[in-house]
């Protein structure tokens, strides 16, 4: 898994000023280059992918989650 730190700059990361207040999105890949996670600024959660096959599972911050699926696998 890689994983781009809260900094600026660095791929992956977005920065969103509230009232002065820095708050960060970090993105988490697997081995393939895939998004994996993404957290989202604040603390406000995170959603998850799930990859199998040629199906995408995305889960929310709420733990909903919907299934995707491909006519080929997933790269």
């Amino acid at each position: 898994m890689r994983v781009f730190g809260e900094r600026k700059g660095v791929p992956g990361v977005a920065a969103v000023r509230a009232g002065g207040t820095k708050y960060w999105t970090t993105y988490t890949y697997d081995a393939l280059g895939r998004t994996a996670q993404v957290d989202h600024p604040g603390g406000s959660g995170s959603t998850a992918y799930l990859y199998s096959a040629n199906t995408v599972k995305v889960t929310d911050p709420a733990g909903k989650w919907k299934k995707y699926w491909m006519d080929k696998p997933v790269t």
